[in-house]
């Protein structure tokens, strides 16, 4: 009986080795299948956006600011300049909060740094 016990305990730690061999190695597998696909997509080139090109360059901006001192309308300083009216709005916002700290730095507002 004692002989068959030991029998029967060896061919149980087995059979479990066995089972986490085979577990590990479909693991690996599984990792390595990821590997490749996050290789796969790190070689393709990234698509690109379809998005406008952002912000105003700094001629239209200057235009605009100058349009601004002598007195236009936001709506007809953005059709000027082929821009949104928006986009006006929010560049005459922000040159109306910078404009203490340039004169503070001695800077005329309205004008580039």
């Amino acid at each position: 009986m004692h002989l068959l016990w030991q029998w029967g305990a060896l061919a149980g730690g087995l059979s479990l080795a066995l089972y986490l061999f085979c577990t590990v190695k479909r693991e690996l597998r599984r990792s390595e299948r990821r590997m490749e696909e996050f290789r796969t997509r790190l070689e393709e080139p990234p698509v690109p956006s379809r998005m406008p090109p952002a912000g105003i360059d700094l001629s239209r901006r200057a235009q605009a600011l100058r349009m601004r001192r002598r007195g236009e309308a936001p709506a007809s300083v953005a059709s000027a300049l082929g821009l949104p009216g928006n986009q006006v709005e929010l560049l005459w916002k922000v040159e109306d909060l910078l404009a203490p700290r340039k004169s503070a730095a001695g800077l005329q507002p309205g004008l580039r740094d």
